[in-house]
């Protein structure tokens, strides 16, 4: 589990039962080896966690995601020349979509709540990390090869000291994971990662993905730190682009950069506007 998880989050850049990411290490804790530390947040879903609500769920995203799950994995079976049971794969579906419901709703905490952002701030060993549904010192040493940052040492992962944000919802999720369980919580983990791939998938033209995010805005939503975000229809990801759209990325990645490296994109424009450290120099004057 732990390595279907890490490879997910770090590979494709798809977090599921675990959402990993980085942020300040708030209260300046000594303990932690420097000013940013590793948190370890609640699941990350198919679509923004407003769209499982009472109201929206059954009015909208219910019957969106079983369309689109159902295209997807049609294409993907009939891509690879695999024959598949339509009732085995109804029953299927039905169980993935009941078990991220799940997750967006029994196994999370609401954004309400999560708006109180000290909640997030609780520090804990590797080694003590109680949820048993992955190996934590194989998913933490993971994160640091596969992200080639090496912020721990092999042989001293048990002891290095991160944040669990949402210590209820974790605990609620590793109570429901067991040996009945685990069969669609893996057929879950794959859904996601064909998802995640699905502009290499062949899409039949008799059948259309269907959106549920707006055409032009998407979704404001919150990235797992907290910071508002622009989220993307995740089915409609293999959309050919137009002239359009492709200016917008380029703007919206210029964006991101001045939101995210503030410092380090001044520098770069800086560096590309004064060549040399003459011209650098006269701008001090």
């Amino acid at each position: 589990m732990a390595k279907a998880l890490a490879f997910l989050s770090i590979k494709y850049g798809v977090d599921t039962l675990i959402s990993p990411f980085i942020d300040v290490n708030a209260y300046r804790n000594s303990n932690f080896i420097s000013n940013y530390t590793l948190y370890l947040d609640q699941n990350t879903v198919t679509y923004d966690k407003s769209y499982y609500q009472p109201g929206a769920w059954e009015s909208f995203t219910n019957e969106t995601l079983h369309k689109n799950i159902m295209k997807l994995l049609t294409d993907y079976t009939s891509s690879i020349k695999l024959e598949c049971d339509d009732l085995a794969l109804e029953y299927n579906i039905r169980k993935l979509i009941k078990f991220e419901y799940l997750l967006a709703t029994n196994f999370s905490t609401d954004e309400t709540t999560r708006r109180n952002y000290s909640r997030w701030i609780n520090p804990i060993y590797v080694k003590d990390i109680p949820y048993k549904f992955a190996n934590w010192t194989t998913f933490i040493g993971l994160l640091s090869i596969e992200t080639e940052t090496y912020f721990v040492e092999n042989n001293n992962i048990g002891n290095y000291l991160l944040n669990i944000a949402e210590m209820d919802s974790l605990a609620k999720l590793d109570s429901y994971i067991t040996a009945d369980t685990m069969d669609i919580v893996i057929k879950y983990l794959y859904y996601r990662l064909l998802l995640s791939q699905n502009q290499f998938i062949y899409s039949s033209p008799k059948t259309a993905f269907v959106k549920l995010y707006p055409d032009e805005t998407g979704h404001i939503g919150k990235a797992q730190n907290g910071r508002t975000i622009k989220l993307k229809d995740p089915f409609m990801a293999a959309a050919k682009l137009n002239s359009t759209q492709i200016r917008d990325i380029h703007r919206e990645c210029a964006e991101e950069t001045l939101n995210y490296l503030q410092y380090a994109n001044a520098r770069v424009f800086t560096e590309a506007l004064y060549k040399n450290e003459v011209e650098r120099e006269s701008i001090r004057k």
